[in-house]
């Protein structure tokens, strides 16, 4: 217990290795009582990035920037803006000071047009930015279309979610200003990574394409299905594509709607037949979407590596959307509409041209508990050995688990207490299961494959793969997803701040 009166004066390095792992508000108080670590605190502050969000955060932040002749803005290295209001008074100083952050390389708004418009000048004011690599706009329009087109920044990575539409914009030009080709070009040269959420403009047609050499990965989600032809002009380097269109989420399957999707897959394979020779794919890494996803984009090349969520509706339009991929890894994860018991589908349409130089496949099923409609699982089981028992698999991922729903019911005051329902075969199933004899079952029906990795249970679920020369062995780190994106963990919750 110390003493009344004492004082602990610690060395300045024991401090330093203090400061370095504190929380932001231990930083601050460090920063109060001793002058001595000012500088350091300060750069441990901004170092994780800083959040503002109305008014008074920002008069907060630049009076914490205004120490030392201003020198801290040599450490911010990312800013976000929450979207909350900004008068234009504070809104024209940070205008003025926002140009000394010349080591700012991620920038986000979450209401980038609310923001922006604050004051005439901070648009253009963060478009002087020297050093900006990493940007996510959420909810942008005219003002963010001005910084863009002003920025010259060394982008390489951008998400673009949703415009915001006010009709004081009057420009009969802005669809086509909007276009991300023409949005970005400033930073062509550099940019590695674009996403498209809601960004209604990718379907617009320019009279000319800017090339992105160094694009490997386009992500374009939630608009009406695209004119791929101009992908391939813009970005002639492509690896990984992920596609969601809004056909998909919200399919129809009626005579009509099934020859609006056929009629927009036959344009695109007409468009990119008559584009020149230079803008063509051959080839494409990955893709990840839906069957009727990868349908509409009606692309002319193979893709090594496919991940599409399949369900009932969906599965119509997997044959055809197979025919030119040609893929040798596939992974279908399974709805669980196409697991019951007049659906038997899913494994007689594995067998399909497509198919043909499949080298790895990925099956997940997913059940839910109580449906008594379900086939047993070795009915499944025994279904899919067969359907790919004609392929020329090396490696085989089974991943299966259930969701089990809880159980309510009426109870009669007058009469005891119901019962819980009697276990579901399922559920039993996954109590029982025998991974072992899973894997011979596949070896012995496919004998080409080399591996099996298992991925069976509810969470957690216990990881597996099995080798035809060895036992099982145990492993966390098995069946996992892919880093497609190659990101960091930072810039990947930046631009993926739900998830996949």
């Amino acid at each position: 217990m110390p003493l009344p009166g004492l004082k602990l004066r610690l060395p300045l390095d024991v401090l330093l290795v203090v400061a370095s792992h504190a929380e932001t508000h231990d930083l601050l108080t460090l920063m109060r009582v001793n002058r001595d670590l000012h500088d350091t605190c300060a750069k441990y502050v901004l170092q994780d990035g800083v959040h503002l969000r109305e008014s008074e955060d920002i008069i907060s932040f630049l009076y914490f920037m205004r120490p030392g002749k201003r020198k801290r803005w040599r450490y911010l290295r990312a800013l976000v803006f929450d979207g909350g209001h900004i008068s234009s008074v504070v809104a024209a100083e940070l205008a003025r000071v926002i140009p000394r952050a010349t080591k700012l390389e991620r920038l986000t708004f979450e209401r980038a047009e609310a923001t922006l418009g604050a004051h005439p000048d901070l648009a253009l004011a963060f478009a002087s930015l020297p050093n900006v690599k990493h940007v996510r706009l959420e909810k942008a329009y005219q003002h963010t279309c001005r910084m863009l087109e002003a920025m010259h920044w060394p982008l390489e990575s951008v998400s673009l979610n949703k415009t915001s539409y006010a009709r004081t914009w009057k420009d009969t030009d802005k669809l086509e200003r909007l276009h991300p080709a023409r949005l970005l070009q400033n930073s062509r040269a550099t940019l590695k990574f674009i996403k498209c959420q809601s960004w209604t403009e990718c379907n617009d047609v320019l009279p000319t394409y800017p090339v992105y050499p160094e694009v490997d990965t386009l992500i374009v989600e939630g608009v009406w299905c695209p004119r791929t032809a101009q992908w391939a002009k813009c970005y002639p380097n492509l690896k990984r594509l992920v596609v969601g269109t809004i056909e998909d989420h919200f399919m129809e399957t009626d005579e009509g709607s099934l020859l609006e999707y056929a009629d927009a897959r036959r344009r695109n394979i007409e468009e990119h037949a008559h584009a020149e020779e230079t803008a063509v794919w051959t080839t494409i890494e990955s893709f990840r979407g839906g069957p009727l996803d990868l349908y509409l984009l009606g692309l002319p090349c193979r893709i090594q590596s496919i991940s599409l969520s399949i369900c009932e509706e969906s599965f119509r339009f997997f044959h055809e959307a197979m025919e030119v991929a040609l893929p040798t890894h596939l992974s279908l994860h399974v709805s669980h509409s196409l697991l019951r018991g007049g659906a038997t589908a899913l494994p007689s349409s594995l067998r399909c041209p497509g198919m043909q130089k499949l080298d790895h496949l990925s099956l997940s099923f997913s059940f839910a508990i109580p449906d008594h409609d379900y086939e047993s699982i070795e009915t499944i089981l025994e279904k899919t050995l067969i359907a790919i028992s004609e392929f020329s698999l090396r490696e085989l991922t089974l991943s299966m688990d259930y969701h089990k729903f809880p159980y309510y019911a009426e109870s009669d005051d007058d009469g005891p207490p119901p019962s819980e329902p009697a276990p579901d075969p399922i559920e039993l199933w996954f109590k029982k299961y025998d991974s072992k004899a899973i894997a011979q079952q596949l070896f012995h029906g496919v004998s080409s494959l080399e591996r099996v990795n298992l991925s069976v249970g509810p969470p957690p679920t216990m990881h597996a793969y099995l080798r035809k020369t060895g036992g099982i062995v145990a492993s966390s780190h098995v069946v996992c997803p892919e880093d497609e994106f190659r990101l960091d963990p930072f810039l990947f919750k930046m631009h993926h701040p739900f998830g996949l």
